[in-house]
């Protein structure tokens, strides 16, 4: 009854006129139709891009013309009868941005197929539990203000304009009113969600060697890999799969880091993933060497899902 009650509703819905161009190739397939001899057909499998999952009753109709269909609860649709000729495609689901296809060619008696991804209206990604270390050579007053392209939804301790603290060569930071900290705690949206269009494809039972491979490689030591992997090994073994990717200077361009006095040594890791139901192929990341950590080193790590598969 649910399911009657849904597809009524949004074959009425008139969703947002944001257009997309398409980047997915389509395809034909020869078939032969006895019923419509001449006539054309389109099928295809819409997925949500930021879950990976089959986007159940999404419209999707030729624009300007009576021929369309709502997608199944596998995401799957297929529009028959169609008149040769060139049309634009329209795709639309509740929440996701419009997206249009121009100049699709339906030819007699052929079938053609077309995947696509929707992508989430005005989406927001969160960038999860960076930590910053601290690491000086002697006990030294620290001042760090960070400069975000973001709004920062937590901190701990409370950022105020900035953390400053009294940091011991062993990583133990104490505040003004003489509490103790292993490390500097932020989070929070942005709207520069970063991409995974290099990386590497991961196992969900291969995520913990990977992870303390590669962690090592970045110059993390293994207290610093050990808070890492406890956080972000639930969420990554949730999938099958997963696209790992290590932003650079995308990320530290949006998260700009001013430390009193000077760091001379600065590690800075943001791991972008994009969960996968299957194995796919990715062009491989390289990473750099092992940093040489020396004099007054920093040191942070957190994590972002990648707005939407990007391959």
């Amino acid at each position: 009854m649910f399911r009657l009650f849904l597809f009524s509703v949004l074959t009425l819905l008139t969703f947002s006129c944001q257009t997309a161009a398409s980047v997915n190739k389509y395809a034909y397939e020869a078939t032969q139709n006895s019923e419509q001899p001449g006539l054309g057909s389109l099928r295809g499998n819409i997925i949500y891009g930021d879950t990976d999952e089959p986007a159940a009753f999404a419209k999707v109709y030729l624009i300007h013309t009576q021929y369309g269909a709502l997608t199944d609860i596998e995401g799957n649709f297929i529009i028959n009868g169609i008149k040769p000729g060139k049309y634009s495609v329209a795709i639309e689901a509740m929440g996701y941005n419009y997206l249009q296809i121009d100049s699709l060619e339906i030819k007699p008696d052929q079938i053609v197929t077309i995947n696509e991804f929707v992508v989430p209206q005005d989406v927001q990604i969160e960038w999860l539990k960076p930590m910053i270390y601290l690491y000086p050579e002697e006990t030294t007053e620290v001042s760090v203000q960070l400069d975000f392209n973001g709004e920062l939804a937590y901190t701990y301790p409370k950022y105020n304009v900035g953390w400053k603290v009294t940091a011991n060569p062993d990583g133990n930071l104490i505040d003004a009113s003489g509490r103790s900290y292993y490390g500097l705690f932020w989070e929070g949206p942005t709207n520069e969600p970063l991409q995974a269009n290099t990386g590497f494809v991961v196992a969900s039972d291969s995520i913990i060697p990977f992870l303390e491979d590669k962690l090592y490689q970045l110059g993390l030591n293994d207290h610093e890999a050990n808070e890492f992997i406890v956080f972000w090994y639930p969420i990554l073994s949730k999938s099958p799969y997963n696209i790992i990717h290590f932003a650079e200077d995308a990320y530290t361009d949006q998260a700009i880091l001013n430390i009193d006095p000077k760091p001379e040594t600065m590690i800075r890791i943001m791991m972008v993933y994009q969960p996968l139901k299957k194995w796919q192929t990715i062009p491989t990341q390289t990473l750099p060497k092992r940093p040489n950590r020396k004099g007054f080193t920093v040191v942070e790590w957190g994590g972002s899902k990648a707005d939407a598969p990007s391959l």
